[in-house]
């Protein structure tokens, strides 16, 4: 028997919604039994307008990114520059439910983003890059977790990690997220 998935708070509230609405349409339906045929022109023009503003608010909402720019796809993410790269990730971690702050440009001691979620505090690096990402990122997101009081490090890049990178998160609880995992958050945020 597999887990159970646990339901967002989205979707929660979604389901809350459909009931509450078809508790509105029953007694609609029941009014509807009473109301001369004048009226049900007017009722079907409503609900075909909800609906029509409903599809336009999903379609608008689903193509939307981040500060009012077009979707983002993970070959979007190759282009950015190194700071916008790092607020992006700062809105795909929120997203998944983490608290975030985005440390200084520069002088940032191993860690671009500080990012909490529940009892994890993590120092995250993250890495715009065109090869392989080398040990030395997670070397610098370990070291930096002592300095910004984390108890979990990250490393997040649009690229993939070298061999001696993956080895080193296993002992060091990093969590290390590649290309393929990026480009998972990326698709869900867009479909959220």
């Amino acid at each position: 028997m597999g887990r159970r998935r646990k339901l967002k708070p989205k979707e929660v509230f979604g389901c809350l919604v459909l009931l509450l609405l078809l508790g509105l349409l029953s007694a609609l339906i029941d009014a509807f039994k009473k109301m001369p045929p004048q009226g049900w022109a007017g009722i079907t023009i409503l609900i075909g307008g909800a609906v029509v503003a409903n599809y336009l608010h999903r379609g608008w909402k689903r193509h939307r990114a981040l500060d009012g720019e077009r979707a983002i796809k993970i070959s979007d993410v190759d282009n950015m520059e190194g700071v916008r790269f790092e607020q992006y990730i700062g809105h795909l971690l929120q997203y998944r439910g983490f608290s975030v702050a985005v440390t200084k440009a520069s002088g940032d001691l191993g860690a671009d983003i500080v990012a909490r979620k529940g009892w994890s505090k993590y120092a995250i690096q993250v890495k715009r890059h065109a090869g392989h990402v080398s040990r030395r990122a997670v070397s610098d997101a370990v070291a930096a977790m002592t300095h910004y009081k984390c108890n979990c490090a990250m490393v997040i890049t649009n690229s993939y990690f070298s061999t001696g990178a993956k080895k080193l998160p296993e002992s060091t609880n990093c969590v290390w997220v590649d290309r393929n995992t990026l480009a998972r958050w990326i698709s869900d945020f867009e479909r959220g």
